[in-house]
């Protein structure tokens, strides 16, 4: 793989102006600074449970992760976790406190407007997708947890970020058009 200082002069050559990383690895942060591309660290599955319970931790994570390269880096999501109700099912009743305390210490860091919260959905937390207006998430995580999250979502502002991968709905899915598939009109 290329180190993070070429990987940033590719972004830049291709005018690609936001990324999401999967950690808050230094060294790519460091090489995102005074870039003028945003990018959405992770607070990992692995993270998730102490920051569900311990505001300290969630403090200490946003101080280390996020104000210690901000604003030079221009940090602009936290997510929390990543496809927690696929890869850590586990975890489902701590995304939302996670997500709370982790929003709590932005707050007191003057960092919540910049700096949204949020967490990467898989498409099979879907019990439907297809046709898209028919759509509606898995009934184990439906009023548990989206519903609280949606509630947290609209009250900051913040965004529901989806891991979209048609082709597995395509798969799964007889008599789906291939418009769907190649994001087409569906006529």
């Amino acid at each position: 793989l290329p180190d993070p200082a070429s990987v940033v002069q590719l972004l830049k050559k291709n005018g690609i102006t936001m990324v999401r990383i999967y950690d808050t690895d230094p060294t790519v942060l460091r090489s995102l600074a005074n870039t003028g591309i945003k990018v959405t660290v992770e607070l990992t599955n692995e993270e998730l449970p102490s920051a569900a319970t311990d505001q300290n931790f969630a403090d200490q994570w946003v101080q280390n992760n996020v104000k210690a390269y901000y604003p030079a880096t221009l940090i602009n999501g936290v997510t929390i976790g990543n496809e927690v109700f696929k890869e850590a099912s586990q975890l489902n009743s701590q995304l939302v406190p996670a997500m709370t305390k982790v929003q709590a210490a932005l707050a007191r860091l003057g960092l919540a407007d910049a700096v949204k919260v949020t967490t990467p959905i898989a498409f099979d937390a879907l019990k439907m997708s297809f046709p898209p207006s028919e759509g509606a998430f898995r009934d184990d995580i439906a009023l548990l947890v989206m519903s609280p999250m949606v509630n947290f979502l609209q009250e900051t502002g913040s965004y529901l970020m989806m891991n979209i991968y048609p082709y597995l709905a395509y798969l799964s899915t007889p008599g789906m058009s291939i418009d769907y598939l190649l994001f087409r009109p569906n006529v």
